[in-house]
């Protein structure tokens, strides 16, 4: 059980810090005047979100859920 939890904390957190660093990311292709009328960059990065929701918990617990039993 303590293998699990380790796991998932690690898992945690590095899902946390990619999901920083890609709200980082968008902020800033957003506010580029060369880039902010870039279809992808209107319209396909979501930046919105600054905290973990439930559907962010589903993901940790589904990639611990693999790499635990894998």
């Amino acid at each position: 059980m303590l293998k699990f939890l380790f796991t998932f904390l690690c898992v945690f957190i590095i899902y946390y810090l990619f999901l920083k660093i890609y709200i980082k990311t968008s902020n800033s292709l957003k506010e580029n005047k060369n880039i902010k009328n870039n279809y992808i960059v209107k319209n396909i990065l979501l930046s919105s979100k600054q905290n973990i929701d439930f559907f962010d918990l589903v993901v940790v617990f589904i990639i611990t859920y693999f790499t635990y039993y894998r």
